[in-house]
């Protein structure tokens, strides 16, 4: 073979094998970049995605009927011995009030009525359920039309060790499960478990490492929210179910925003389709599609600005509290 030919074969040769290693290489970068890349878009992508479909799936759940009642609480005291930042309750600027105790008996029976006992759970709450004096007495009246459903007495805790054996004896006997909720104050729970435990009454903790939070919920009384928004995005709606004096409501803020009204000379108007007349309701399906739907009120709400805050707080009892500073 002439050398001039020998050398270009050659020279292809090594050319060819550069070209390739060079193609070879950038391949491989490339597949790295596209790899990363489309790792990262994925990974966003499914965030995204996720978090829309929680969004959706919740907003759907809010507005979707249950199939029957998960909870329902009843207020036996407007007040409570706490002050809490911002209460849902408005239990802060309540003045002493208890439901009258032929109303609630009433109330209880009309609930049977209208859902045959098809209830999970039966909430006695407040305010502070247990500055009500008669509170076994409330357990009485619902064992006597809900004989198997969960029955729980919400509690802050403050006033169990000072109730007498007749208070425990009665959980016993009607099968009452205490919720505390643990605040940042000096309380004996190991005491208290104790007293509980003499009488083999069940106690549980709504936040179990003494963690609370206050949440800091603002209203606007120029009503120029979103409600159907505000419901779908809600913590309370069609979930902190209530019944008081024959009114069922879908959230915490309707059945209490009197005390909030009173106290700092305000007029959030609730009407009637704010709430359901249950002496009124023909049937338990009714009830179930009422809860499921925005009302009026929720165009007081700014559900977008509330926020849990790092600590638990004190109220001061300023409007403050529930106002966008």
């Amino acid at each position: 073979i002439p050398f001039k030919k020998l050398r270009n074969n050659v020279r292809n040769k090594i050319n060819r094998d550069i070209d390739i290693h060079i193609n070879n290489l950038m391949e491989e970068k490339l597949n790295n970049i596209n790899y990363n890349i489309n790792s990262l878009i994925h990974i966003n992508n499914l965030e995204k995605l996720n978090n829309i479909t929680e969004s959706i799936s919740y907003r759907i759940r809010k507005t979707t009927p249950q199939p029957y009642l998960y909870v329902v609480d009843f207020h036996i005291a407007e007040h409570c011995n706490l002050n809490c930042y911002s209460c849902s309750n408005f239990s802060q600027l309540a003045e002493e009030e208890y439901i009258d105790i032929e109303t609630f008996r009433k109330d209880v029976n009309r609930l049977y009525e209208l859902t045959k006992g098809l209830i999970k759970e039966i909430h006695i709450i407040g305010g502070e359920p247990l500055l009500n004096k008669q509170c076994q007495e409330y357990f009485k009246i619902v064992r006597a039309f809900f004989k198997t459903n969960i029955l729980q007495l919400w509690t802050n805790g403050i006033l169990l060790l000072k109730k007498e054996d007749k208070f425990w004896q009665s959980c016993k006997d009607n099968d009452v499960e205490i919720v505390i909720t643990k605040y940042p104050i000096k309380l004996n729970f190991n005491e208290i478990e104790n007293k509980a435990n003499e009488f083999d009454v069940k106690i549980k903790y709504t936040n179990p490492d003494g963690q609370k939070k206050s949440w800091k919920f603002i209203l606007d009384d120029k009503r120029k929210n979103d409600g159907f928004y505000n419901f779908t995005t809600c913590v309370m709606a069609n979930i902190c179910v209530s019944i008081k004096k024959g009114k069922m409501y879908t959230c915490a803020f309707v059945p209490n925003i009197e005390h909030y009204n009173k106290y700092f000379n305000k007029n959030l108007e609730v009407t009637e389709l704010d709430y359901l007349d249950i002496y009124k309701v023909s049937s338990y399906k009714e009830i179930l599609e009422f809860l499921s739907k925005p009302i009026p009120f929720c165009e007081y709400c700014n559900v977008e600005k509330w926020k849990a805050l790092e600590t638990w707080r004190n109220s001061k009892k300023t409007i403050e509290e529930y106002s966008d500073d």
